[in-house]
């Protein structure tokens, strides 16, 4: 199906973050495209720095805050991140969430083949030594 893997593709870290990448076909009348979840994961990988330093301003105001922050994206046909929402994050820091939904919208991914690609990335952040989600290859969306 276009705009499905055959499931989540699991990112495997070592500490304090985990990842995983699900692109989804969109409920919006656009045409679905295809983007490797490995693609997805590099990118993603390479922007955390960033998107750890949400966590850490947060991690300021309340020691010990950890959890879960869903970003839901769409890829537009230039590879530019179109819409960003959050749904279901489970940290308790609201700033946190703004934070790393607005700097989602910088992310630069190649361009899709075929249409725009919709995912959900629900990335764990937890105190400790920042660790960047490795972008091991898995499974292309299709």
């Amino acid at each position: 199906a276009v705009g499905r893997p055959s499931g989540p593709a699991e990112v495997p870290t070592s500490g304090a973050s985990s990842a995983v990448a699900t692109p989804t076909t969109s409920a919006r009348n656009e045409q679905q495209g295809r983007l490797p979840v490995d693609v997805i994961k590099t990118v993603i990988a390479s922007h955390y720095r960033y998107l750890r330093e949400c966590f850490e301003e947060g991690l300021a105001r309340q020691p010990g805050l950890a959890g879960l922050v869903n970003v839901h994206f769409t890829i537009g046909l230039e590879g530019d991140v179109t819409v960003s929402s959050t749904e279901g994050s489970t940290i308790g820091d609201p700033a946190v969430v703004g934070c790393v939904r607005e700097r989602f919208t910088s992310v630069q991914f190649p361009k899709p083949e075929g249409g725009v690609v919709t995912v959900t990335y629900p990335i764990a952040f937890a105190p400790g030594p920042a660790a960047s989600p490795s972008a091991a290859p898995s499974a292309p969306a299709r």
